[in-house]
């Protein structure tokens, strides 16, 4: 039957009416112009999810298995068997190959209505005799029907080409390798030559262990390198305590290029083909122990790139990106920051909808508190010393991760935010819109013959073959898991309801649609189980979409899909070929349809045509024809249409170079001190402050230094660069804030704190006083034995009040700490004495900051707290008690988190000041268990001086609380406590009760109950929380700078990101780049990626502070980082604001506390802005302010501290105005 369809658009878009066909597309296509389309079989009303189908109604009677016996002796064979899916012989029905280890494998021809029926043996297919693992049927001789890929441990891989009538040859001399350990396989056509070339992942055939074999291996030393005597089997690992340990190696994978016809031709690893990330041809094959592979165009090139997983740690993933010539460039260490230890799977998904596609890496970690604590497997990694806080090292964690792309080739882990990072042992993953939402779920298969991570059973030493057989190393049996995409980046599991829970040992998993209607149904290799097939009941509105490509690339592998809806709103997905654990899927994919919107096919052919057909009707199949050159598809460029492109204007321009400066830190190893810290206390700085130091009317930029470095003030050269002043003394303690602040005589005081915790003895003042002028120190203003962070200004009863926030004392952390106030007298500090017991053991004070919160002309003092919450105190009339306490009657009392930074501006332009601080993030181990408080339990229980820790959430099962510590360090840490438990099953049952025992009654807890970066809204009475934006909670943030960086009239945030400083058990928290959020006066924030903002920056981001540094009239900013370079960012926005100086009163020169707003003459004011001495964590903000101006804007009102109003007029033409304090009697 011909259609005949109008184009009405030049580049290929179809329009027509709707059809309405009585038969399923199997029995008649309709024709159109560059594509064919029929109606997809009926859909009865269903709930979502699956039917396991049983084999007594498919005819499907296929079971993997593997005896005790052959297990024994080659534990390589747990590994699995796969399935692979595809019509081979061209009736339009899905059939299904599955792979054994022991025993034939099997094809089996779709009949339609579910009905199956076995032709291996005819087919020529079985492969008897060969341990099977992965297989894929794919084009490979460019004749349009599917040939057969199959691999093997011991085998290699084999290939097998097809007649046409589903009759099978295999290959002789194909240039196959035939003698690997090989596992799952991709194909692509790397080097654009329209033939899928080939990549097969390989593990072992049998590993040194189960050889039985004693093996004579010698290390030695040379010129400083470590030398193993067979190199070609082991690599050294070098332990801490400087002994070697021998890591045995897996084998070379293989790259081949299809010469046609079924043959390959292997690539040499040192060819040239392979390059190191400098761009370095690889010297010798790379033996990991691969598992999987997939070919995916992960920088939207129209080349494919590859990711490659590898099992165990030392054994790291391989990135390579495709140079656009079939040659690959292993990818830039900072553009993945962290991968799994061992990972098994790897798929690809744009989560959510950006057009970018994000990567899942499937592991081994248990969501069961029992197993996380029982399944602990190599720990090699914690005994070496490895650089973890190196921005560009890439750790390996025993987890799942997720990487988000932010759209320019680099990624954001973030596995903990979505709620993904643990699944059991798993093995195979696949993203599929199960419930037809627009939005890609997630499948896995769990479970293993052998828990070779049982803790208890590693320890037993015996080498026989027995210790090594199921009755020691017995199967875990886990169910499947299903997670349903939220569509905000999160995953809920929908297992049990969606029918995906099958409890026992699955491994490979294809999708394929294998009764035509149009839904993607699932095939999963059980073993010892029957073959599972998965009917996907979903009763939403779909299209399905297959491709006929140009041969030899006859199925389009390596396009992209694309559906656009008349919002712009798209779905997308990549045409593969192989790339599952083990398997293949069919090469169709499905995508969900809105009804009664008009929406839009787009295919990105690899050879660079474009397809586009609008509109499109649901609940069709459409079968897109790539043109030979002679029709209507569009061209696009492949290489200029890399993701890394913007058409933003970009925000800042990275100067970091005027500086040229790098923070020195001291290497400090604090869970020497204290095992169990959640994380470490050295690295918690530096700060920095702008302050025009030489009073020549440009702000000098002043960077604060660790132990051992040099505190360096940059001169600033009118804006055009800076010199560096370097201190000549050494630092000798890590310094942590620096202010400073015009004296009424005129000079320039420069205050700075020092830490002692990394040196308790010490008697060093924590807090030093500097005249800039004269170069003498003053004498100490306070002597303790508290370890201070935060130091802030403000004005209390019109004199300047320095609060000093006590962060820890050294080696009882976390036991709470005391503050203290000082009042400035007649230019000398004093304690407020009337204020030492409110501050005594407040708690850890993170950050603190002065602002007036109520605008009455008194400043509030606002702290953030560690394990606690944000604590605010106002001012009184009263000499005797001039602050008490506001938390509770604000609503701040309840909200207890990991408090960093604090900061307050007019998000919503109110006229009020809000509240921002940072926190956490949501992409951490604790995040699933928040739905209850996280207990921090502490106490002296060994009597040695030092605090003793233990993290702990609440176990839902049990309802008591369960530790986050591991018995491996309770050993270290409470061998006392530890004695009790003989092994690691019976610590995984007992709670903190059971293990603190007599301790417990007497132990103390602090409790956090919030991890989210807010902002605090001022109500007057109270406070309204909201969360700031994802991308904010992706990585722990610390500094923030508040201002209105694109002067729209609206303040705008920056927050430094990121913490590297945690034990080797627990994930780098390095997701953030720095990130800007561009506010919309309402209170709410829109996240700016790094490629727009131009603000990038991959180090543990600190203290920052916001300065026009050139005097343009736009607000530049300056970032610390720890151990990191400092970066100073140049305002490009178009528009510029108002410069205001102010000119304060003798007792506060810099207008510290004073707030500023724009009016018009109908007083409709501004955000106001208040002017601040000690924010953006430990930092200083110039107190000259950039004000975005509108037209009808005529004045300036000022709250000075002290409760003084001042106006003064102001024209359109200034770009800068200075105001003097007048006071008003």
């Amino acid at each position: 039957m011909k259609l005949n369809i109008t184009s009405v658009l030049i580049f290929s878009c179809y329009f027509f009416d709707a059809f309405s066909f009585p038969f399923a597309f199997t029995s008649e296509w309709v024709e159109a112009d560059g594509f064919r389309l029929a109606p997809l079989a009926d859909t009865k009303p269903n709930k979502v999810g699956f039917t396991s189908m049983p084999s007594d109604k498919t005819g499907v009677h296929f079971t993997n298995r593997v005896s005790n016996s052959l297990l024994n002796r080659n534990l390589i064979l747990e590994v699995g068997s796969g399935v692979a899916l595809g019509d081979v012989n061209g009736d339009n029905l899905v059939d299904i190959y599955a792979c054994s280890i022991e025993g034939p494998n099997k094809l089996y021809l779709n009949k339609g209505d579910w009905k199956f029926i076995d032709i291996s043996k005819e087919a020529g297919v079985e492969c008897s005799g060969v341990f099977s693992t992965g297989a894929v049927l794919a084009d490979i001789d460019g004749d349009r029907d599917l040939d057969l890929l199959v691999n093997g441990i011991g085998a290699g891989t084999m290939a097998f080409l097809n007649n046409g009538s589903s009759r099978f040859t295999e290959v002789q001399k194909s240039g196959l390798d035939r003698n690997l350990g090989s596992t799952s396989m991709t194909l692509g056509d790397i080097n654009g030559d329209g033939y899928l070339d080939l990549y097969v992942a390989n593990y072992h055939i049998k590993t040194i262990k189960d050889s039985m074999e004693e093996l004579d291996v010698s290390v030695s030393y040379k010129d400083g390198k470590i030398l193993v005597s067979k190199p070609d089997l082991f690599s050294p690992m070098i332990l801490r305590n400087g002994s070697v340990s021998l890591f045995e190696l897996g084998q070379a994978d293989c790259l081949y290029l299809n010469r046609g016809k079924g043959k390959f031709e292997k690539t040499l690893w040192n060819s040239g083909r392979f390059k190191d990330e400098k761009g370095i041809n690889l010297e010798r094959a790379p033996k990991g122990w691969s598992l999987s592979a997939m070919f995916r165009d992960m920088n939207q090139d129209g080349f494919p790139d590859l990711y490659v997983c590898n099992d165990f740690f030392y054994s790291p993933d391989f990135i390579w990106i495709n140079n656009a010539d079939g040659t690959f460039r292993a990818s830039s260490a900072l553009s993945i920051r962290q991968t799994s230890m061992s990972s098994m799977a790897v798929d690809f998904a744009d989560i959510d909808r950006d057009g970018f596609d994000d990567i899942f890496i499937a592991d081994m970690m248990s969501r069961s508190h029992e197993r996380r604590h029982r399944q602990r497997g190599s720990l090699i990694h914690t005994k070496m010393k490895l650089p973890i806080e190196t921005p560009s090292y890439r750790p390996e964690y025993p987890r799942n991760t997720m990487f988000l792309n932010r759209g320019d080739g680099t990624y954001s882990e973030i596995a903990q935010f979505s709620g993904i990072e643990a699944s059991e042992w798993t093995w195979a993953i696949a993203f599929i819109d199960v419930d037809l939402d627009g939005y890609e779920d997630l499948l896995l298969t769990n479970g293993t013959l052998r828990n070779a991570n049982d803790a208890d059973l590693t320890q037993l030493k015996n080498p026989n073959s027995i210790a090594r057989s199921n009755t020691r190393f017995g199967k875990l049996e886990t169910p499947n898991i299903a997670y349903k995409n939220q569509g905000d980046r999160t995953f809920i599991e929908t297992s049990q309801s969606w029918g995906f829970n099958f409890n026992g040992v699955s491994h490979g998993m294809a999708l394929g649609d294998l009764d035509n209607d149009g839904d993607q149904d699932v095939v999963v290799n059980h073993m010892h189980h029957p073959l599972g097939l998965y009917r996907n009941n979903s009763p939403a509105p779909r299209i399905s979409v297959k491709l006929r490509g140009i041969a030899p690339n006859t199925r389009g592998i390596g396009a992209k899909v694309i559906i656009r809806d008349s919002n712009m709103s798209f779905q997308s997905q990549e045409i593969i070929s192989g790339g599952r654990y083990l398997s293949g899927d069919s090469a169709t994919r499905t995508f969900a349809i809105k009804k009664n919107k008009i929406q839009q096919l787009e295919v990105l052919w690899p050879k660079g045509g474009i397809t586009k057909i609008k509109p499109i009707k649901s609940n069709y199949i459409y079968e897109v024809f790539e043109r030979d050159g002679k029709g209507k598809d569009r061209k696009y460029n492949r290489v200029k249409n890399k993701i890394n492109s913007t058409d933003d204007k970009i925000w800042f321009e990275d100067v970091s170079h005027k500086l040229k400066h790098q923070h020195h830190e001291n290497p400090y190893d604090d869970f020497a001190r204290q095992p169990a810290l959640p994380r470490k206390l050295s690295t918690l700085g530096p700060g920095l402050s702008w302050y025009d130091a030489d009073t020549d009317g440009w702000e000098d930029l002043i960077r604060s230094s660790g132990k051992g470095g040099h505190q360096v003030l940059y001169k600033n050269n009118k804006g055009t660069s800076f010199s560096p002043l370097r201190q000549k003394s050494v630092v000798q303690l890590d310094q942590t804030t620096l202010l400073l602040r015009k004296l009424n005589n005129g000079k320039i005081t420069l205050l700075s704190t020092q830490s002692t915790y990394e040196d308790a003895t010490s008697d060093a003042p924590p807090i030093l006083q500097l005249n800039l002028q004269t170069g003498k120190t003053q004498i100490p203003i306070l002597k303790h034995n508290i370890s201070y962070g935060s130091i802030t200004l403000g004005i209390l009863h019109r004199k300047p009040a320095l609060f000093a926030g006590g962060r820890v004392h050294p080696g009882r952390y976390p036991k709470p700490v005391s503050s203290t106030l000082f009042i400035e007298n007649n230019g000398e500090w004093e304690i407020e004495k009337n204020t030492r017991l409110l501050f005594k053991e407040i708690g850890m004070v993170s950050d603190a900051i002065w602002s007036d919160l109520n605008l009455d002309g008194k400043s509030e003092l606002i702290l953030a707290c560690d394990w606690g919450p944000i604590r605010i105190f106002t001012p009184t009339d009263d000499p005797e008690k001039p602050l008490r306490e506001i938390t509770k009657s604000l609503g701040f009392q309840e909200k207890k988190g990991w408090w960093n930074g604090i900061a307050t501006g007019d998000f919503n332009s109110d006229g009020l000041l809000d509240i921002v601080a940072t926190n956490l993030g949501k992409n951490s181990k604790y995040n699933r268990h928040l739905k209850h408080p996280i207990r921090l339990y502490y106490g002296d229980w060994n009597e040695d001086g030092i605090m003793d820790l233990f993290e702990c959430y609440l176990d839902s099962a049990r309802g008591a609380y369960v530790p986050f510590l591991t018995l491996d360090v309770l050993r270290q840490q409470l061998p006392n406590l530890a004695f009790k438990f003989s092994t690691f099953e019976e610590y995984s049952n007992a709670t903190i009760e059971n293990i603190l025992a007599d301790a417990y009654p007497v132990s103390n807890f602090l409790e956090v109950n919030q991890s989210e970066s807010s902002v605090f809204l001022n109500k007057g009475d109270h406070f309204e929380s909201h969360t700031l934006p994802d991308e904010a909670q992706m990585a722990p943030a610390f500094g923030i700078a508040v201002t209105d960086f694109d002067c729209d009239g609206n303040e705008d945030l920056f927050l430094s990101q990121n913490f590297f400083g945690v034990d080797l058990e627990t994930s780098r928290y390095d997701a953030g780049r720095g990130l800007l959020l561009k506010g919309d006066g309402q209170g709410n924030f829109k996240a700016i990626s790094g490629q727009t903002s131009g603000i990038i920056l991959y180090g543990e981001q600190r203290g920052t502070a916001v300065c026009d540094f050139n005097h343009d009239g736009r607000p530049d900013l300056a970032v610390a980082q720890n151990s990191g370079k400092t970066g100073l960012f140049k305002n490009l926005n178009i528009k510029s604001g108002l410069r205001v100086i102010l000119n304060g009163p003798d007792w506060n020169r810099d207008g510290i506390g004073a707030i500023l707003r724009l009016q018009d003459d109908n007083n409709e004011g501004s955000a106001a802005r208040i002017v601040s001495a000690g924010s953006g964590y430990w930092s200083q903000s110039s107190s000259v302010q950039i004000l975005a101006r509108k037209n009808t804007h005529s004045r300036i009102q000022i709250l000075w501290p002290g409760g003084t109003k001042q106006t003064q007029r102001i024209t359109n033409h200034q770009s800068e105005v200075q105001i003097s304090y007048k006071e008003f009697k």
